[in-house]
């Protein structure tokens, strides 16, 4: 393939793979379809073909055209405040100047244009897959950019018209009907410029600078402000069985979706590792207080930033860290009860509830946020855990957990519930709240009484879903069985609330990824100091009562068993899932604070630890011990008597292979060092041997007081023979002959290659023509 179709071929690809990228951060795909085809198609009608070629007004007039286009579309949508607009038109010149017939300039801009848009496209996308596409991106630009330079450099040093190519220079100049060099020195020229060194050199080129950029991207220091972007509400995902309210009997059939929602990391302070619960753990979110007209709400609240707790000494706690990705609520989780050794403006806490929010409304912006729990011990959560306040007899808070609708007109919408709990919990004494919450929740998990189930049930209408639930129809989700305990438990005199959040989600060893399907609710039911039981950890503070964690949902049917395909699937899932872990840690989320953590911080302790060892005496001494028994035939088993000893065979083997090793290493390095410093024979006259025609050329050109001089390179002294040569009508046709000869000295010398025998016979047949030329020309002279 010659030099300019590749070029075509190359700038099409990079125009169209950053158009791409640009559809993805815009979430749209008519316009980067569009681009794809016109980007491959003019490579066939306006480059190969010529059928459709615009002249400079045309394109002056497109261009002005796309402006208005542009400038229409932004005044249609003010939301694009002008760069989306600006994108478009950027895509829409790249159309205009496709279609033009292409040299250096249209090149050029055609390559700015596609890096302007694959810079653009990464504040608008942060998806693991786009990272992997924008490296993609990168070799390929380098691709293109090194096809350009040699483009460039191929029409300098043949004087052609940019805008015509390198085809028709070759179709017009001399030297290419020139029958010594056809197929040799001018038509292979391109050819021999894409091998698969250059593929290699551009490789190896891509891989060094995308390291350097990495490791600028982590070493250099940078601001406070912690997102990488941020981005509009309306990019912010919808928590598919996640709401701020729970409205029953709306609900048809819930879908559960795989898209992920938030990564906690779970870790023990005292060793520092990641801390896998025994039970699939609870990570609340909002607390539902009030249940009226077949709904839960939440109580309005302002909070406040999180202030510095201390946790009292000897409590057990777990460190939590949360990842919560782009999502439609202000509503933050954790594992409760949460407090934080710092203070965090980012997040918001409210003691009513013990709910968390974020402060910034911006609900498209991943957050991180770290917390501290003591409701976790020996690696189980705590299915009793200390409350923040006391909640008084008769007052407003207590009354609030056990408000139920009011009968009306004589009906109590919630009678059969109300009996119903009072009938189960009749034998047990009414001060033992603990022991009724017990047995209203084993009565909802008992499958033989309800069954769990995600499909649309048909409810009455006449009635509450609660009671529908409770009476009638026993199927429903966990909606259904955390709001039936809810109202039983308040039925029976024990305040309660509704929690939803996520339960569980997938260990992959590090971390609990949390997906949408992970959505759950369950109960929280307040026991009073008098009704606590005896037997509670000392840490726990009994003066302000507990909340009791029920989830009464009945069992779930367990997953199938997993075969082979699925384990590679599921080893698979969890690679990917640690890899967008780290791209939005160390990518998106790389803020000061991170950066100082994760980088600064390792790297100076461990290296003052090193220094410090490297300076301390028992270092030395350790190491020397260390070393001496290393070496010692005790401890190889070589004094203990015996014929033969396994430690002491694999010792002799490892040495015998680390000399083998040093014995080539060095053999290599030494070979390395002679041809530097003074030359392999062999090469070295093989060398000769290919640029002897070259020395021969210039003994032959100063027969004619044609000298190079000392600033000139041997292409800049061939270029001015051939000048000299063009004026006068007897060497005429010899003038192309030493820009020729010249090319293949270049790719001889420093592009290692060898003449094969037809070219060598070439370059004797076109010095012994331009021999001939010369004399005949020093004859006509005289």
């Amino acid at each position: 393939m010659q030099l300019d179709r590749m070029l075509q071929i190359a700038v099409a690809c990079l125009v169209a793979f950053s158009t791409a990228l640009l559809g993805m951060g815009e979430q749209r795909v008519a316009l980067p379809v569009a681009a794809v085809i016109v980007a491959f198609a003019t490579v066939y009608i306006t480059d190969a073909k010529g059928w459709i070629v615009l002249n400079q007004r045309a394109a002056d007039a497109a261009g002005v055209g796309a402006a208005l286009l542009a400038l229409f579309q932004w005044q249609q949508d003010a939301t694009d405040a002008g760069l989306l607009a600006l994108l478009n038109f950027a895509v829409y010149s790249q159309f205009v100047l496709q279609l033009k017939r292409k040299g250096i300039g249209t090149y050029w801009l055609l390559i700015t244009l596609s890096l302007m848009e694959a810079a653009v496209a990464t504040a608008l996308n942060e998806s693991l897959m786009f990272g992997f596409l924008l490296v993609g991106y990168a070799f390929l630009a380098i691709g293109v950019l090194t096809v350009f330079y040699l483009y460039r450099e191929q029409i300098s040093a043949y004087g052609a018209d940019a805008g015509r190519g390198i085809r028709e220079s070759r179709a017009t100049s001399p030297a290419s009907r020139d029958a010594h060099f056809a197929g040799h020195a001018v038509t292979q020229q391109s050819d021999e410029a894409l091998n698969p060194s250059l593929a290699r050199l551009v490789a190896n080129l891509g891989g060094v600078a995308l390291g350097m950029a990495c490791l600028v991207f982590v070493v250099i220091p940078r601001s406070e402000r912690g997102a990488w972007r941020e981005i509009d509400d309306e990019s912010a995902q919808r928590i598919v069985g996640f709401t701020n309210e729970v409205h029953l009997g709306e609900m048809g059939a819930i879908s559960e979706s795989p898209e992920e929602i938030m990564e906690v990391f779970l870790e023990d302070p005292a060793t520092n590792e990641p801390c896998e619960l025994v039970d699939e753990p609870l990570f609340r979110g909002v607390v539902l207080t009030t249940y009226a007209n077949r709904k839960w709400k939440r109580e309005l609240f302002h909070g406040k930033a999180i202030e510095r707790q201390r946790i009292p000494s000897g409590v057990p706690y777990i460190k939590q860290r949360f990842v919560v990705l782009p999502l439609d609520t202000d509503v933050l989780f954790s594992i409760f009860p949460s407090f934080s050794t710092s203070r965090q403006d980012k997040i918001l806490w409210t003691d009513v509830g013990e709910q968390l929010e974020r402060r910034e409304r911006r609900l498209g912006n991943t957050i991180d946020y770290e917390l501290i729990t003591t409701g976790i011990v020996d690696k189980r959560q705590s299915s009793i855990v200390p409350a923040q306040s006391l909640l008084e007899e008769h007052s407003y808070e207590q009354e609030r957990l056990l408000t139920l609708p009011s009968p009306s007109n004589g009906y109590d919408p919630l009678a059969g519930s109300k009996a119903l709990a009072a009938q189960i919990v009749r034998a047990i004494p009414a001060e033992n709240h603990l022991e009724r919450t017990r047995v209203l929740a084993n009565y909802l998990r008992d499958p033989t009484n309800f069954r769990y189930s995600l499909g649309e049930i048909s409810r009455d209408p006449q009635l509450d879903p609660v009671e529908d639930f409770l009476t009638s129809n026993r199927v429903g989700h966990c909606e259904y069985f955390a709001s039936a305990m809810a109202v039983m438990l308040r039925a029976v005199g024990i305040p309660s609330r509704l929690a939803v959040g996520f339960k569980g989600g997938d260990w992959t060893g590090r971390y609990y990824q949390v997906r949408a399907m992970d959505a759950h609710a369950w109960v929280e039911a307040y026991l009073a100091p008098e009704y606590l039981p005896e037997r509670l950890p000392e840490w726990f503070d009994r003066s302000k009562g507990g909340w009791v964690i029920i989830d009464p949902t009945g069992t779930v049917s367990a997953a199938p068993a997993m075969n082979a395909s699925s384990y590679v699937y599921e080893a698979l899932r969890q690679f990917t899932a640690s890899m967008r872990t780290g791209w939005r840690t160390y990518v998106l989320g790389l803020n000061h604070s991170r950066q100082t953590e994760r980088i600064y911080e390792p790297f100076w302790a461990t290296l003052r630890s090193v220094t410090t060892a490297l300076t301390h005496r028992e270092f030395w001494a350790l190491l020397g011990t260390r070393l001496a028994k290393a070496v010692s035939p005790a401890y190889w088993g070589l004094t203990n008597g015996g014929w033969f000893s396994w430690r002491g065979a694999l010792a002799t083997i490892v040495i015998m292979l680390f000399f083998v090793g040093v014995y080539y290493a060095g053999r290599f390095i030494m070979r390395r060092i002679w041809r530097w410093t003074s030359g392999d024979a062999a090469v070295i006259a093989a060398d000769n041997a290919d640029v002897e025609f070259y020395r021969r050329l210039e003994l032959l050109l100063a027969q004619r007081d044609m000298l190079r001089g000392p600033s000139q390179t041997q292409r800049e002294f061939a270029l001015a023979v051939g000048g000299q040569l063009a004026e006068s009508a007897q060497t005429k046709r010899a003038a192309p002959i030493a820009r020729q000869l010249v090319e293949l000295f270049y790719r001889v010398r420093f592009g290692r290659r060898t003449l094969d025998s037809q070219e060598a016979a070439t370059v004797e047949q076109a010095l012994a023509d331009l021999a001939g030329v010369l004399a005949a020309g020093n004859g006509s002279q005289h």
